[in-house]
C-alpha cells in the first residue's frame, strides 16, 4: 500500500514538473540564430520578388555621402591609440586617445562649412568608428559599425566627411564596443558657430566625462577656471558624455540657457539660483547675462562645483 502511494505521487509531480520543465527548456535561447529567420522584410509597397537587398531597388549606404568633389574646409587626421596616457590633470590613466590624449581633439567648424575627419587606428584591437552626436550627416559618415560602415581595425583609416549645417555644440565618440571604448577616453567636442560669428563673446567648452571613476571638466579635475573681462558675455558649451542626469548652474550672477542639443532656444528668460539638468549624451549651452569677478558655471553635486570663470 505504502509503496503504491509512493508511486502515485511520483506519478503527480511527474506530470505537473514534467510540463514546466519541458516549457522552460523550449523558452531558452539557442546559442545561436540567424536574424534572416526572424519577421519579414518590409519595403515599403516595393516589389515582393528580390534578390538580396539590391533587387528593391535600394542604394548602397557608402553613396550616401558628401559631394566628394567639393574640397573640406575643415581638415582634421585623428589617430586611435589603445594606450596609457596622462589627463590634462596630471593623472594616468589607461584607455584609449585621439592623437595622443583624451578627450580628443576639438573639431571646429562654422556652419556651413565642409569638415573631413582622416581617422587612423593604429593600435585599437577591437576595431574603431566615429559617430557624430547629435549633427546631421550623411549614412556613410554616420559611423555606426556593421549598419553605416564596417569598424576600422588596427593598421586600417575611413575618412569621414559632412557639411556641418547646424550650429551649435556636439560631440563625437566611438560607437564601437562603445561601453568600453568611449568610457576609456574615444570621445571629442565638435563646435559648430554660426555664420554670423559669437559677437565677441568668451566661447567656453565644458565636456565632463569620468575616467576611472574621476569625473574630469575637459580632462581637469576640480576647478577649471577662464579668463574674462567683468562684464564681457559668455557661452558655457555643457557636453554630458556619462549615462546619467548632470546639474548645471551658473554662481554669482543669473544666467540663461541660450541652447539645448545643437538648437537655439527662442528669447530665453533669466534663471538665477536653479540648476539645469542635462541628460546623458546632451548638450546645452548656458549663458551668464553678464560675467561678474567670480562668476562660475557648476556642474555635477550640489557643494562640489567646476568653475569656468
Amino acid at each position: 500500500m505504502r509503496t503504491r502511494r509512493l508511486g502515485i505521487a511520483g506519478a503527480a509531480t511527474v506530470a505537473v514538473l514534467g510540463p514546466l520543465l519541458w516549457l522552460w527548456q523550449d523558452s531558452l535561447l539557442p546559442e545561436t540564430y540567424s536574424l534572416m529567420d526572424m519577421g519579414y522584410a518590409d519595403y515599403g509597397g516595393g516589389p515582393s520578388a528580390h534578390g538580396g537587398h539590391g533587387g528593391h531597388g535600394g542604394r548602397d549606404v557608402t553613396r550616401l555621402a558628401a559631394d566628394a568633389e567639393r574640397p573640406a574646409d575643415v581638415a582634421v587626421t585623428m589617430v586611435a591609440r589603445q594606450e596609457r596616457f596622462r589627463l590634462p590633470s596630471g593623472r594616468d590613466a589607461e584607455g584609449y586617445t585621439l592623437n595622443g590624449v583624451s578627450p580628443g581633439p576639438v573639431v571646429r567648424a562654422v556652419q556651413g562649412q565642409l569638415v573631413e575627419v582622416r581617422l587612423v587606428n593604429e593600435s585599437v584591437p577591437g576595431g574603431i568608428t566615429l559617430h557624430w552626436h547629435g549633427v546631421d550627416v550623411p549614412n556613410a559618415a554616420d559611423g555606426v559599425a556593421g549598419v553605416t560602415q564596417d569598424a576600422v581595425g588596427v593598421g586600417e583609416r575611413f575618412t569621414y566627411r559632412f557639411v556641418a549645417d547646424q550650429a551649435g555644440t556636439f560631440w563625437y565618440h566611438s560607437h564601437q564596443m562603445s561601453h568600453e571604448q568611449v568610457r576609456g577616453g574615444l570621445l571629442g567636442a565638435v563646435v559648430v558657430t554660426p555664420r554670423a560669428g559669437a559677437d565677441g563673446r568668451t566661447e567656453v567648452v565644458a565636456l565632463t566625462h569620468l575616467y576611472q571613476g574621476v569625473r574630469t571638466l575637459n580632462g581637469f579635475e576640480g576647478d577649471v577656471r577662464v579668463e574674462a573681462r567683468p562684464g564681457r558675455r559668455a557661452r558655457v558649451r555643457v557636453i554630458n558624455t556619462e549615462y546619467g542626469l548632470m546639474p548645471v548652474w551658473v554662481s554669482g550672477a543669473p544666467y540663461r540657457l541660450a541652447a539645448v542639443d545643437g538648437t537655439e532656444l527662442n528669447g530665453p528668460a533669466p534663471v538665477r539660483d536653479a540648476a539645469v539638468v542635462v541628460a546623458a549624451s546632451r548638450r546645452c549651452g548656458t549663458r551668464p547675462s553678464w560675467w561678474p569677478r567670480r562668476a562660475g558655471a557648476g556642474r555635477g553635486r550640489r557643494g562640489g562645483r567646476g568653475r569656468a570663470g
